[in-house]
């Protein structure tokens, strides 16, 4: 999940293209979704841990 995370991170420039090709035409909003994405992808990352953590808490 981590090394998932980090080449995410590293690709999110076509990631974005491919998620919203619109974006590519004005390249302050396309910067923009990049960073914003930047920050916000590896919240699944912990998300994700807590989840998991929390199932085991459970058992």
């Amino acid at each position: 999940l981590v090394i998932l995370t980090v080449l995410a991170q590293l690709g999110m420039p076509w990631i974005m293209r491919a998620l919203a090709p619109g974006f590519a035409d004005d390249p302050d909003k396309f910067a923009d979704s990049i960073l914003f994405a930047r920050i916000m992808f590896p919240y699944l990352l912990f998300v994700s841990l807590v989840a998991l953590y929390g199932g085991i808490l459970n058992s």
